[in-house]
């Protein structure tokens, strides 16, 4: 039986898993684990510039050797054509977009940012 999605429920096509952008204390092993497509950039400012310019795909860059910078431009990659994230119960998950309740401040952020099409942290 496949996990309830409220976010489709709601009418929300995933606005918190595009155009986003972080960084996170992984390995680049880790995170290509998750993103085994993702494209290592120069830094962490081109990693944005991805996003602001519109080219869609997961972008990273190594700040050090436990810290990522990365943006995912356009739509998440792990979602499927219904909006529901593939790896979402496993450890490759972030917990800041799994702890996201569906019609919460960040959620109704999200969808906002989803629609104007301006980059979201995470």
């Amino acid at each position: 039986m496949q996990e309830r999605n409220v976010c489709v429920e709601s009418g929300c096509q995933a606005a918190c898993c595009r155009n986003i952008s972080g960084q996170m204390a992984t390995t680049k092993e880790f995170f290509l684990n998750a993103f085994p497509m993702a494209e290592l950039v120069d830094s962490p400012n081109t990693v944005i510039q991805k996003i602001v310019n519109h080219e869609e795909g997961v972008y990273y860059s190594i700040l050090n050797n436990w810290w990522i910078s990365f943006a995912i431009s356009g739509v998440c990659p792990n979602l499927d054509s219904n909006f529901n994230c593939l790896i979402h119960e496993s450890r490759y998950y972030q917990n800041v977009c799994k702890n996201m309740k569906n019609g919460s401040e960040d959620c109704i952020r999200a969808m906002e940012i989803s629609k104007s099409g301006i980059l979201q942290e995470v």
